[in-house]
């Protein structure tokens, strides 16, 4: 399960490590916190949606499988010394996954407003969480909910418009766009926080969605046209 940690999101629990001034050592121990958390996250997705297919019996393997992953979690944290009250706020965050994966899972009809508050409780809270536990003890911390949930929210925005995902093509095309240019706009203001690792991964997600943006421009006046 562990290969379904991103690359991408370890380079940068890495790279925000070293924003946070965290010796190599931390980073490593809260790192690997953060990749078992991120796999058991994504395990309890993939088994809500039918798509846990790398899992030889999927409903009977999963559910000891994610049991394993929690369980690790909480041992390396510990092992890592990550204080209790870290991992409250952790807590904290994985229930208001828990809380819009409900939401996604029971949504017949998507609107723009639902679309806003699933993206930012299912990969916003998310990252926030990430961060909590990677910055605690340090200045950075109190800005992890507000940069987590920016960026959970453009990953989210970026990877259902990719997949094309129901929640984002049964938009309307202008809710389409709408969703897009918030995500761009919270990308802009994650660039604006001058931290190496958010600068990063925000650019390169705000190319994306100015790619998704102008086909989606395209494809409109296409549809105006009548072409």
């Amino acid at each position: 399960m562990l290969d379904q940690c991103h690359e991408d999101l370890l380079q940068f629990v890495y790279e925000a490590g070293i924003d946070a001034a965290h010796a190599r050592e931390v980073i490593l121990e809260r790192g690997a916190v953060v990749a078992l958390l991120a796999s058991a996250v994504q395990l309890c997705d993939d088994l809500s949606d039918g798509d846990a297919t790398y899992l030889r019996e999927p409903r009977r393997d999963g559910p000891l499988a994610l049991m394993v992953l929690q369980q690790l979690v909480v041992d390396r944290a510990l092992c890592s010394r990550v204080p209790d009250a870290a991992l409250g706020l952790v807590s904290k965050n994985l229930l208001e996954v828990g809380s819009a994966q409900y939401v996604e899972l029971h949504t017949k009809k998507w609107t723009l407003k639902l679309a806003r508050e699933v993206a930012e409780g299912i990969n916003g809270a998310q990252q926030a969480a990430y961060l909590d536990l990677l910055w605690w003890g340090t200045p950075l911390v109190d800005r992890a909910s507000e940069i987590g949930g920016d960026l959970g929210f453009a990953v989210h925005v970026v990877t259902d418009a990719q997949s094309e995902d129901r929640r984002f093509t049964s938009l309307s095309a202008s809710h389409r766009a709408l969703l897009l240019a918030d995500a761009r706009a919270r990308c802009r203001l994650l660039v604006a926080t001058g931290l190496t690792s958010v600068t990063r991964r925000a650019s390169a997600l705000y190319r994306v969605l100015s790619r998704l943006g102008a086909a989606s421009g395209s494809a409109r006046k296409l549809a105006l046209s009548g072409v």
